[in-house]
């Protein structure tokens, strides 16, 4: 019996700095080393985009719509108006609000003329007028 308890005293006295000399040696060791990204030199670097300045637009041309029919099998509508000077500005009903009693598909075939308000996007070929809100929208007289 004396010699199982000096066994486990002896055991216990060699393994206490045994084990706290290993817990050291682990915690200097760095962290297990990060993953870090390389640049793809394909991918251009991202830009972070600005939002533009909306400022008001006054456009006038003739309505048209196009239906085109959806991965789902619904149909959607697009309504755009095409100017005098070649561009093609869309009319979205978000751009009218929700309280607007305008419809547009008694504007389809029609001169109009809109103020309201938007921004232009893009560059080059890209470039493009964005409606953000469309204050008002009129047929033009057609005796004109």
């Amino acid at each position: 019996m004396k010699n199982i308890i000096i066994t486990l005293l002896a055991f216990g006295l060699f393994s206490g700095p045994v084990f706290s000399l290993a817990a050291k040696e682990n915690a200097e060791k760095p962290a297990a080393k990060e993953k870090v990204k390389k640049a793809d030199p394909k991918k251009k670097p991202a830009v972070k985009k600005t939002t533009p300045e909306v400022g008001p637009l006054a456009l006038s041309g003739k309505v048209s719509k196009k239906e085109t029919k959806g991965k789902d099998g619904k149909i959607y509508k697009y309504y755009s108006i095409a100017t005098k000077d070649g561009r093609t500005v869309r009319l979205t009903k978000s751009a009218l609000g929700k309280k607007s009693k305008v419809n547009l598909d008694d504007l389809v075939d029609a001169e109009v003329s809109i103020t309201g308000q938007g921004y232009e996007s893009g560059t080059g070929k890209k470039k493009r007028v964005i409606l953000k809100k469309i204050e008002k929208i009129e047929k033009a007289d057609s005796a004109g």
